[in-house]
């Protein structure tokens, strides 16, 4: 098989999360990062008596964590007050959604059900010059959907 020529890169991506999943954050121009964990499936191994390799059969999925790190600002419309606003509220639930290669018509979009925001970042940093501000926060969800954007 030939090698790929269709390789993508992150640096065009678009990012927004919502309370409600209806208005959207954009925190694209703050993103600093996207990074997906868990969503590992469970498994049932047993050994028996009769045989040396366990028997194994699949289980559930894992709980998935979705974290967004942004260029943290002093703007009240801007992510970092979007997410603490949200993390503050109890039940803290939140949607996130992205776009690996840009909001365009017929990119792919990954979103998140309703989850909740389980962990959020204050400012924080180390008085070396030049070091920016980053913001994060962490959704933890049940999964993730891929869709065509089509708007």
């Amino acid at each position: 098989m030939a090698q790929t020529t269709g390789a993508q890169t992150f640096r065009a991506a678009d990012v927004e999360f919502s309370a409600d999943d209806t208005t959207w954050v954009d925190a694209s121009g703050h993103g600093a990062g996207v990074a997906v964990s868990g969503g590992d499936r469970a498994i049932g191994e047993q050994h028996t008596f009769d045989g040396d390799v366990p028997i194994v059969k699949s289980g559930k999925r894992a709980a998935i964590s979705v974290t967004i790190r942004y260029v943290y600002t002093e703007t009240v419309a801007e992510p970092f007050e979007a997410a603490r606003a949200i993390y503050e509220t109890p039940g803290a639930e939140c949607y996130v959604r992205w776009f690996p290669v840009g909001k365009t018509a017929g990119n792919y979009a990954y979103s998140t059900g309703a989850g909740v925001m389980t962990a959020f970042k204050y400012p924080e940093g180390e008085p070396d010059p030049g070091t920016i501000i980053l913001g994060e926060f962490t959704v933890t969800c049940a999964s993730i959907t891929k869709d065509t954007w089509v708007s």
